[in-house]
């Protein structure tokens, strides 16, 4: 039940934020210095179906841990869509380009 003051959903929004933060510090443990050594993985999933978003991950990290984590945020995400029903858009989210700056992967 959620806390007075607090949206319906609003902890596992909370879930899913938290999940997401890990996989972003996870990603950025690496320092992106050639594009060609980083892939791109679709993660959550919008209401219609879908990824929701794509993270950067590096070929040279422990991939088999971060994609398992990816899986458990989309697993919350689409328990979260079955339970709270939310209101999407449906448009089709597509891989963007990435490119190394200042160390990070951005997404473009």
């Amino acid at each position: 039940m959620p806390s007075v003051g607090q949206l319906p959903g609003q902890e596992d929004i909370d879930k899913l934020n938290k999940l997401f933060n890990e996989l972003k510090q996870f990603s950025e443990s690496i320092p992106c210095e050639d594009e060609k050594k980083w892939r791109l993985a679709p993660i959550g999933q919008k209401p219609c179906g879908g990824p929701a978003r794509y993270i950067a991950y590096s070929s040279t990290m422990d991939t088999l841990a971060f994609m398992k984590k990816v899986d458990q945020y989309t697993s919350e995400s689409i328990k979260y869509n079955q339970k709270w029903k939310p209101a999407s858009n449906c448009a089709v989210v597509n891989p963007p380009k990435l490119r190394c700056e200042n160390g990070r992967p951005v997404l473009y």
